[in-house]
């Protein structure tokens, strides 16, 4: 699996970074979420808490992903930007929320 950054940009005054990325996974899936969020984390050293994959789509017949990721720099900030409904969804990386473990049980 090859990951590849085609932008990123920092947004100071929301603190935070937005990456837009391709991964190439020949003669596989597609990768797990969870999966490209810890590959990205170890490249660009971020928080997996503070992070969030907006979209993270394959191209039909090819082996191709591509997606947008949101990392920001405090858990202050994030969670008075972004909606209640994404801090409990799941594209939310990190920590598991509340709903998500109610969901299961």
């Amino acid at each position: 699996m090859q990951l590849k950054i085609i932008t990123d940009k920092e947004n100071p005054l929301l603190e935070r970074r937005k990456i837009e990325f391709r991964i190439i996974h020949k003669g596989a899936a597609t990768p797990a979420k969870k999966d490209v969020a810890e590959l990205l984390a170890a490249k660009l050293n971020a928080n997996l808490d503070l992070m969030f994959l907006k979209h993270f789509n394959s191209k039909f017949g090819e082996n191709i992903s591509e997606g947008t990721c949101l990392i920001y720099k405090n858990k202050k900030n994030m969670e008075s930007i972004e909606s209640i409904k994404l801090l409990s969804s799941k594209k939310r990386i990190g920590e598991k929320s509340e709903t998500q473990d109610s969901e299961k049980k």
